[in-house]
């Protein structure tokens, strides 16, 4: 059935919960509709049924019940999900992005309400992004950074319905990875392909590998380099369509994603905000994933809070991060968990 092309890289802190929601969304493009070889008057999923033009399959992972359910919906307008990112953010799923590599002029921004089966076409963005990588910012706000070919980026206001523009990337982030810090306010970037330079990460951006830009108050500043100094350190980050969290107030952790080689990676990385240092954590996902939409839902049992969210291939991770002290010698005690 192939693998899925693009990223959506969002973290959402464990000490911010938005509402009460407890499913997790993603468009399975994995069984999009195709043509199917032996009838071309039909489009079929493969071993799985019957889709028409415009329909398409949705996940919705309930953290409560621990059971998956799939719906159907139809999205006007386009006919594939190419180019188009997506973020879960208030118990509705949001599909942006442009299905035309060139295109500069717009994008695309649909509102989908899972359960109602309920498809909204939003105004378009004034700039073209194809796979940008998105993240919510707060309960009502998202961001929308880059693209392939695109350093303009954008933010969106939910309640109003409205596009501003942000400050533009020195240079392109084409599958960066995103981490929000909700209390000091700040946008984290790591790695991304810049096409121009036809290289992954630190290939091309050399010892610059992290960009980081403040928001207090809505006053954006300008992009900022973050200077990262041991070679070795530069390897750990050479990845794209990872996938993001904060640990805690100082240190966020990068898991799995993709190398310079196209080596699927299942080793999980720690960088340090206030020294500016890149570590391995020890720990590790089962199996190699990537990244396609890092939303994450928080939950909570006895151990702790948890964050639960997709990999590329419709596997759902759990991440628990309890007793974790950063002055700690032992290991942070992050435990993973795939629920297939």
């Amino acid at each position: 059935m192939g693998n899925i092309i693009g990223n959506i890289n969002c973290c959402v802190d464990d000490k911010i919960k938005f509402d009460d929601n407890k499913r997790l969304y993603q468009m399975n493009r994995l069984k999009e509709n195709k043509p199917d070889k032996e009838n071309n008057s039909n489009d079929t999923y493969e071993n799985f049924g019957t889709l028409t033009k415009g329909q398409y399959e949705v996940l919705s992972y309930d953290i409560e019940d621990n059971t998956l359910f799939q719906y159907y919906i139809r999205i006007p307008v386009i006919t594939s999900l190419k180019g188009l990112s997506e973020l879960n953010l208030n118990s509705k799923l949001y599909l942006c992005g442009t299905p035309y590599e060139e295109d500069d002029v717009s994008s695309y921004l649909f509102q989908i309400t899972v359960p109602l089966l309920n498809t909204q076409i939003m105004v378009s963005s004034q700039y073209g992004h194809y796979y940008p990588s998105l993240i919510s910012i707060n309960k009502n706000k998202f961001m929308c950074i880059g693209g392939k070919g695109q350093v303009q980026c954008e933010s969106y206001d939910t309640i109003i319905n409205r596009w501003y523009p942000l400050p533009v990337l020195p240079e392109e982030r084409y599958k960066c990875t995103l981490c929000f810090d909700y209390e000091s306010k700040i946008l984290y970037l790591f790695g991304g392909i810049n096409n121009e330079k036809n290289n992954l990460n630190l290939n091309y951006i050399e010892k610059e590998s992290i960009l980081r830009m403040h928001t207090k108050n809505s006053n954006y500043s300008a992009w900022e380099k973050i200077l990262i100094e041991s070679r070795l350190e530069h390897k750990l980050l050479t990845r794209i369509s990872s996938a993001a969290l904060f640990l805690d107030e100082n240190n966020i952790i990068l898991i799995g994603g993709e190398n310079e080689n196209g080596k699927i990676l299942k080793n999980i990385i720690k960088f340090n905000t206030t020294r500016f240092t890149v570590t391995l954590t020890g720990h590790y996902l089962d199996f190699p994933s990537k990244f396609i939409n890092q939303s994450t839902i928080v939950g909570a049992n006895d151990e702790g809070n948890i964050n639960y969210f997709f990999d590329d291939k419709n596997n759902i991770h759990n991440i628990n991060k309890q007793s974790y002290t950063n002055n700690s010698n032992e290991q942070d005690d992050l435990k993973i968990n795939i629920i297939s």
